[in-house]
């Protein structure tokens, strides 16, 4: 027979499993494996920003990755648009060697530091979009929360909400 503290324990856990379940955690659904590889990649892509802004300036600058495959065409422009009014702020309008002009972040990640892996959490989802929320490891409060929309089978990012304010495509709630 139960005794009373056993099964106020185990109702507990009964009600405490839905709450554990929407904790962080490693990318497990479709939508957040295909998040977690555009983070990385872009982690990995030494001229990130470079290859979003074609050059920065540079002559002859040739992309190495075209982000148009992983980013939605109004993220790119939302992105491309504060780069281009920063670029404007920083050094009137047009980059000059050896100044920082415009952004010396990544957009896509909100950070300039990389990290071997990331934890999730979705927001919500369905068929063909999805909200999902990153951390680092050891926090509990979000970098950032990105909108995925699913194009031909593939997820693309649609959204980006930073934790330090910056919003790319992603109107505010």
């Amino acid at each position: 027979m139960k005794t009373w503290p056993s099964l106020i324990l185990a109702a507990g856990a009964a009600f405490a499993w839905p709450a554990a379940a929407d904790t962080i955690h490693p990318p497990t659904s479709y939508a957040e494996r295909a998040l977690d590889g555009i983070l990385k990649h872009a982690d990995y892509d030494a001229n990130q920003l470079d290859n979003l802004f074609g050059g920065r300036g540079q002559k002859n600058f040739h992309a190495s990755v075209d982000y148009g495959k992983v980013l939605t065409a109004p993220l790119l422009a939302a992105i491309t648009a504060k780069q281009k009014a920063m670029v404007q702020a920083d050094c009137g309008g047009a980059y000059r060697k050896g100044d920082i002009c415009g952004m010396d972040t990544s957009p896509i990640t909100c950070a300039q530091d990389i990290s071997d892996n990331y934890l999730y959490r979705t927001e919500s989802s369905a068929d063909d979009r999805a909200e999902i929320a990153y951390f680092w490891p050891g926090t509990r409060n979000p970098v950032a929360t990105y909108r995925l929309v699913r194009q031909a089978e593939t997820w693309k990012l649609d959204g980006i909400s930073c934790a330090d304010g910056d919003r790319f495509n992603f109107a505010k709630s």
